[in-house]
């Protein structure tokens, strides 16, 4: 069912980008607790979707902090870890609140087929997926995090800061690569956190309005536009993120209001996603979510 451009099941209230317990970057708080929360706050749909480890050939084309490579995603090991535990909540919840068991899958150029391989092996596990990008090579060809720390975007893509326009250009690029890939996706699909890239952008002093403002750049407004072209032809949705708003340099949801508006006239469709961490994200402003 479709109204106003919003994904939603059978029923009304969904959650669509949440995490677990197992989360390396996480509270630690239990998702059990979480859930329950949900329930409380009128929830009716719910998925799970951990990060998926990354490749295991990785960490040689990182040139990043280690702790941000150790704490991005789940390790190999835990994957049947964390399957196991989505299952048992599924089963514990289910006449509370529907549970969709997936992952949130790292988009990284160059590492396609490990990407492929993995939703190969698990396909008959992943309910749901959201496909991101958190990691972005420099000009090197050396991955560092996009939303780990100010000073390793600083250390990583120090030339491309000096030219805001270029370094959003090669995300959105790296963007329109990831809804292009190839692989066993499942039907419900969508790309997390559409304009991650402007998280510290109050840090940088990015122009929130006009022209001066880089997100907002023909170049950065072209790239969008065939994102979410491919977004509608593969009939994947964006993940309409609210992090954002609680992150201290970046005070707004993902994705902006002008990638909203274009979404809105190709009819690719929005699912409200908290990216929850913690017992606290649960549910977070939802209210702006009923009001687009």
């Amino acid at each position: 069912m479709m109204t106003s451009n919003k994904m939603m099941c059978l029923a009304s209230k969904w959650d669509g980008h949440t995490h677990t317990e197992l989360c390396p970057h996480g509270s630690g708080d239990k998702t059990a607790t979480m859930i329950e929360k949900a329930i409380d706050l009128g929830f009716t749909d719910y998925s799970l979707t951990e990060h998926a480890p990354l490749p295991k050939t990785f960490l040689s084309s990182y040139a990043g902090d280690r702790e941000g490579y150790e704490t991005a995603s789940l390790t190999w090991e835990q994957v049947e870890a964390y399957l196991a535990l989505a299952q048992d909540l599924q089963r514990a919840y289910k006449k509370q609140i529907h549970i969709h068991i997936g992952f949130e899958l790292d988009y990284l150029a160059g590492f396609e087929s490990d990407r492929q391989d993995f939703l190969k092996r698990f396909a008959s596990h992943i309910e749901d997926l959201i496909v991101s990008v958190h990691f972005l090579p420099d000009e090197k060809g050396q991955f560092w995090c996009l939303d780990y720390s100010i000073e390793e975007c600083q250390k990583g893509f120090a030339s491309y800061l000096a030219m805001p326009n270029r370094l959003i250009a090669a995300y959105y690029q790296a963007v329109y690569e990831a809804v292009q890939m190839k692989g066993s996706f499942p039907k419900s699909c969508r790309l997390g956190h559409l304009d991650l890239i402007k998280k510290y952008q109050d840090y940088w002093q990015w122009p929130r309005l006009g022209a001066m403002n880089p997100l907002e750049s023909k170049e950065a407004h072209s790239l969008i536009g065939k994102i979410l072209d491919k977004a509608k032809e593969r009939q994947w949705g964006l993940d309409l993120n609210m992090a954002g708003l609680y992150k201290p340099y970046c005070n707004d949801s993902y994705p902006s209001a002008y990638i909203l508006q274009e979404a809105r006239k190709r009819g690719v469709p929005l699912v409200y996603g908290s990216d929850a961490h913690s017992l606290g994200n649960v549910g977070h402003a939802y209210y702006m979510y009923e009001r687009i």
